[in-house]
């Protein structure tokens, strides 16, 4: 994407904004505004994938439950599905979208089990001492 100073009026002028500061309209093949995980010259592999997405996984399901360690140990699960689908997955436009998904449904269904965050539960029933 070239950006370019426009000196005469001091605005920066991108391909989709046009010298006199109208808006041109994207080409109906143009790529979406959202840059993914891969660009298309890097290779679609697991590791890399991993290095890339696991934080903004983690830290998706972390503020679901409240809780770093059993959301470290969701966002693992979702990426240990993922790797196992991972040929698949891989061609798929938004492989990220894939396991934020995984990972969200598996921290909706550790909450509606009933395993609540650690932080958040009460401390169990004290007992009276035998008499």
């Amino acid at each position: 994407m070239a950006i370019e100073h426009d000196e005469a009026s001091a605005r920066w002028i991108t391909p989709n904004r046009l010298a006199d500061g109208a808006q041109s309209r994207p080409a109906a093949s143009a790529a979406p505004a959202r840059i993914h995980a891969f660009v298309s010259d890097e290779p679609r592999d697991y590791t890399t994938f991993f290095r890339r997405e696991f934080a903004a996984v983690l830290r998706t399901v972390e503020l679901m439950l409240r809780d770093h360690a059993r959301a470290e140990e969701i966002a693992q699960d979702a990426f240990v599905q993922l790797h196992l689908h991972w040929s698949k997955v891989a061609a798929y436009e938004r492989p990220d979208a894939w396991v934020r998904r995984v990972a969200i449904r598996l921290a909706l269904r550790s909450l509606s089990t009933g395993t609540a965050p650690r932080s958040t539960r009460s401390p169990p029933p004290r007992r009276a001492p035998p008499t």
